[in-house]
């Protein structure tokens, strides 16, 4: 069953991870599939930090760390009403991935 994302609202997620490395930064990265084309999702800077977004702690991050963080994604009031897959990792400086999963998800009208 697909998510739904309304359009003109913001989708939000809470991701839990143990850390597989130490990292001083982590950047949320988006990726969207839909109608056979995938393209990043570019996220606005302050939600794209993801170290913004840790809750019980900060970077620097240490292998091992038990980590909460949140992501918020605007979904805007132009975005086609489609189906598709959305990738999330976060990765940190030296672009190594310190989790990610895939949703399938649907744009919707309120």
């Amino acid at each position: 069953m697909p998510c739904d994302l309304i359009r003109g609202s913001d989708v939000g997620m809470r991701l839990e991870w143990e850390a597989p490395f130490t990292a001083q930064s982590l950047q949320y990265r988006v990726v969207a599939t839909a109608l056979g084309i995938t393209a990043p999702y570019e996220l606005p800077p302050d939600r794209a930090a993801a170290c913004n977004w840790l809750s019980g702690s900060a970077c620097p991050i240490s292998q091992g760390e038990d980590i909460v963080s949140t992501l918020s994604m605007p979904v805007l009031p132009i975005y086609p009403l489609v189906t598709l897959v959305v990738e999330v990792s976060v990765l940190d400086e030296q672009a190594r991935t310190h989790t990610c999963f895939a949703v399938d998800a649907r744009v919707v009208v309120a």
